[in-house]
């Protein structure tokens, strides 16, 4: 049986996002710059996502009309193109400046060497949690959106409304950490986090206004943190 789409797109996407997620650390040795290089990295693919998606029914309408399922095809056929063109200008055009020096350890070896280190077992729990909290969060809000708020036809906005959190939250990444020691802006920022997300659950349903501050604020915490996050594991 060929395989589908649907099991081989979870390993396209690792085997890019591997070596995509690194240049940041093959770039430069300066940790100034490279919280700088993580931060508008996060800050143009925010944007590029929050573009996508407020493209995204507009594209689907001109391709397929009246026909949705063919509009989505055709959507996310013409951005994977436009995806897959950027990823590759982006490795033949950028230059890796920091030469790792060679290893001869095997797989195993290098296993057992994160295991025993402490720093990388904290981050690699933070990295889980923070990827398990994207995906819940962007699985569950059109569901939220429609079935919470009762108002499906808001969710573009809703979306765009974090996504514009996201954008900020990523820039203030540097000057925060300029300012402040990185894991004590990492630490606070995370506990404000925790704290706002549970209280959204005590929002009262109908309060449209507060939920999309809510979003708004999440969305600008959340991305606050992931540049910080991805220097922390260079």
């Amino acid at each position: 049986m060929p395989p589908s789409p649907t099991r081989c797109s979870p390993f396209c996407t690792l085997w890019v996002n591997i070596p995509y997620c690194a240049l940041g650390g093959v770039i430069t040795n300066d940790p100034t710059q490279r919280i700088s290089l993580q931060s508008w990295r996060f800050v143009l693919a925010t944007a590029g996502g929050m573009l996508s998606t407020v493209l995204m029914m507009p594209l689907v309408k001109l391709i397929g009309g009246e026909n949705k399922a063919l509009g989505f095809q055709g959507g996310i056929a013409a951005l994977s193109v436009v995806a897959f063109l950027m990823l590759a200008f982006c490795f033949f055009t950028t230059k890796e400046r920091v030469e790792a020096p060679a290893t001869h350890t095997s797989m195993r070896e290098d296993l057992r060497d994160i295991w025993h280190n402490d720093q990388w077992r904290i981050v690699g729990l933070l990295t889980i949690l923070n990827i398990l909290a994207v995906c819940v969060r962007g699985g569950a809000m059109m569901y939220y959106v429609t079935w919470i708020l009762g108002k499906p036809g808001v969710f573009v906005a809703f979306l765009t409304t974090y996504c514009v959190g996201n954008l900020i939250g990523s820039a203030l990444a540097k000057p925060l950490t300029d300012w402040k020691c990185k894991v004590s802006v990492f630490w606070w920022t995370n506990a404000l986090l925790a704290v706002i997300s549970v209280a959204m659950f005590f929002v009262p349903m109908h309060a449209t206004i507060a939920m999309f501050v809510f979003i708004f604020v999440i969305g600008v915490l959340h991305q606050l943190v992931t540049p910080i996050q991805w220097v922390m594991m260079v």
